[in-house]
């Protein structure tokens, strides 16, 4: 990730402060075997760069309106 935001810095011109990454993240454990490890690390990936979720109050008010 430094990498990338090193030739951001170069190629974009303005002040950039350091970039800052935050790694202490709750880990899920789950029993060896199974697939769940991976499903929440795209569970994660969809969720941080993926459209936002409709909560339910969304729903109801997008169901009022239409």
């Amino acid at each position: 990730m430094n990498k990338a935001w090193a030739r951001f810095c170069r190629n974009h011109v303005g002040e950039w402060e350091e970039l800052y990454s935050k790694t202490d993240f709750p880990c899920w454990r789950h029993e060896p075997g199974t697939n769940l490890c991976g499903y929440f690390v795209c569970e994660f990936i969809h969720s941080f760069v993926g459209p936002p979720r409709m909560t339910d109050h969304d729903l109801t008010v997008h169901i009022q309106n239409s």
